[in-house]
């Protein structure tokens, strides 16, 4: 199974692309199979009898959807609400966020605990990114001058809300997404 030859993953695709090779290299199987299929007997019977018959059971996939998925698959709005209690020393600005509550429309979801985790990620990268994260290029060679967190500050465990609740939206239909689905991965950024 090949997710995108050549290309790099990322981008909220990787999982559409896996999703769609490992359909294309079942499609090839399940061809290679039918003809030992009978009415009456198992799957596993079939295949028992394919192999017996010296078929083929090997097959790959290829999932770039980009060059086989319909003009519009990517063409699609991910949806998100996000609500926060957050606690504010108006002295010094530090800050702790005590309850936050997530809502995300990734479509008919592959993998709920997946999506939950991409959420909850994408959501304290925002975090990160709104709040300690701050990149700073030397203007001299271009190169950035954090060479690790004494200068560039991620967020830590402690800096997750106290409550973090992740909600998906659910009967959310992606008619033009690999088995319904929607990107979860950078999208949740934008709720922090």
């Amino acid at each position: 199974v090949c997710p995108s030859p050549g290309n790099v993953t990322g981008g909220s695709i990787t999982s559409e692309e896996c999703t769609m090779a490992v359909m294309r290299a079942c499609q090839k199987l399940e061809q290679r199979i039918s003809p030992y299929y009978t009415s009456g007997e198992s799957w596993a019977d079939a295949v028992s009898a394919a192999t017996y018959a010296g078929a083929d059971l090997v097959a790959t996939g290829l999932g770039n959807t980009a060059r086989v998925a319909p003009p519009n698959a990517s063409r699609y709005n991910s949806w998100g609400c996000a609500v926060s209690v957050v606690e504010v020393d108006t002295l010094t600005g530090q800050f702790e966020i005590k309850h936050t509550d997530l809502l995300f429309d990734c479509g008919i979801s592959m993998n709920p605990a997946i999506d939950i985790g991409q959420v909850e990620g994408g959501f304290m990268f925002g975090v990160g990114w709104f709040t300690s994260e701050e990149v700073k290029w030397d203007p001299t060679t271009g190169y950035a001058e954090m060479a690790g967190s004494w200068r560039y500050k991620p967020p830590g465990a402690y800096d997750v809300p106290e409550v973090l609740n992740v909600t998906l939206l659910e009967n959310s239909n992606n008619k033009v997404g690999v088995l319904n689905s929607k990107a979860v991965g950078e999208p949740p950024l934008a709720l922090a």
